[in-house]
């Protein structure tokens, strides 16, 4: 009798809550959301230099969700949850909205809201005392990527002034090394995009393959497709690393290495392969540069 009593109590307690409960939209817009004006308009995400297509559903011309665009070549109609979360960015109190003009000494933190036709006009009139001064170098642009827009705009007016335009672009990926490796084993110097959906075995040393390689949203979809996507096989991971990431837990064997030894571990496996010739050496000298030197090395220090 007790327990009946408290399933009782729970399903009255359930009634109770679900009428008090308001739908996700008439909590963030009203109880007259359903008469409100709603449209999907095509964007680019910018919460990693992937730059996925989405569609941003907006209400009243708020954005209040984002979805994966599906022609997109990049993403296929998925978004990642870094690309999910930018709602959040675009919320953010502390965003700031609005161009600043510095009215202190350098360091002051004071500045000037001004607006848009009022930025527009003094950079129009800056940019053109810059460029009109013999002097070298005059005009210093600092902007986010290489291979962002606003880089290849900038890139544009530098090539037209090669004397008075300097670019500084900001490598937020810091990818000098990924770009270094990739030149010495394949002799491009490029991101490497792999073809994880057509592999049979995964081994990863401590890489964010999965939650920050390049573009999240193609990783993990190629990984569904290598988990799921082909009849009668589903790949297999290893996961070799310091800490719990999502790799680790999409792992089907997780290994647990001392912080900062998973570099030691893999050259100590390449030498076991190369000593013992389980490697494929037409893959090798067709696809790959240095590896004579590399060879060298690995058979000498990771014994």
């Amino acid at each position: 009798m007790t327990f009946a009593g408290f399933t009782l109590a729970g399903v009255a307690g359930g009634r109770y809550l679900k009428n008090q409960i308001l739908p996700y939209e008439s909590y963030y817009l009203g109880s007259d959301f359903r008469k409100r004006h709603e449209v999907f308009r095509r964007s680019v995400c910018g919460m990693c230099p992937a730059g996925c297509g989405i569609a941003v559903r907006l209400v009243d011309d708020l954005p209040v969700k984002l979805e994966g665009n599906p022609d997109c070549p990049i993403s296929r109609g998925k978004l990642c949850p870094k690309g999910q979360m930018g709602l959040e960015l675009h919320y953010n109190p502390d965003r700031i909205v609005a161009p600043l003009k510095r009215v202190g000494p350098p360091g002051s933190q004071r500045w000037a809201q001004l607006s848009w036709d009022e930025a527009l006009t003094l950079l129009h009139t800056k940019m053109r005392e810059s460029l009109a001064s013999e002097k070298k170098d005059n005009l210093a642009v600092i902007c986010r990527s290489e291979q962002s827009i606003s880089s290849h705009l900038w890139n544009r007016l530098g090539s037209k002034y090669p004397d008075r335009v300097s670019l500084t672009p900001v490598n937020l990926l810091r990818d000098e090394a990924i770009k270094s490796a990739s030149q010495t084993t394949m002799g491009v110097a490029d991101y490497p995009v792999y073809e994880v959906w057509d592999a049979d075995f995964l081994l990863v040393f401590d890489t964010p393959l999965l939650s920050g390689w390049l573009t999240p949203t193609q990783a993990i979809r190629q990984y569904a497709e290598f988990r799921r996507g082909r009849p009668r096989l589903r790949g297999k991971m290893v996961y070799v690393g310091s800490h719990r990431s999502d790799e680790a837990a999409n792992a089907d064997l997780d290994i647990r290495v001392t912080p900062y030894t998973s570099a030691a571990l893999a050259l100590g496996l390449a030498n076991v392969l190369i000593r013992e010739g389980r490697y494929d050496s037409d893959f090798v000298s067709t696809f790959c540069t240095g590896f004579e030197s590399f060879k060298k090395t690995v058979l000498r220090d990771f014994k």
